[in-house]
């Protein structure tokens, strides 16, 4: 993965995290105080860039007619990671 999809990818797990992270810090209050959140979004990077599912919705997304779908499929890969990451 390029370092231009590597920082695509960041931004986009962060973003997701934001949607997310009001609802996890009302649920888990000390869990989110302590948490990193900078090192929790690398690691989601990580393990997603070398997730099969992602890595198929990019490539589909980058030849297939359907872009948008298959964009959008990434981006609810991320936000089911995410959402699993923070038990929500």
């Amino acid at each position: 993965m390029s370092e231009l999809n590597m920082t695509e990818l960041r931004d986009l797990v962060e973003q997701r995290l934001e949607t997310r992270w009001n609802e996890f810090t009302e649920e888990h209050p000390n869990l989110a105080a302590a948490i990193d959140r900078v090192h929790l979004i690398e690691s989601s990077v990580e393990h997603l860039s070398e997730d099969p599912d992602y890595r198929a919705a990019l490539d589909a997304a980058t030849t297939d007619e359907s872009m948008l779908n298959e964009a959008a499929a990434a981006i609810d890969i991320v936000d089911r990671w995410v959402a699993r990451l923070l038990g929500i």
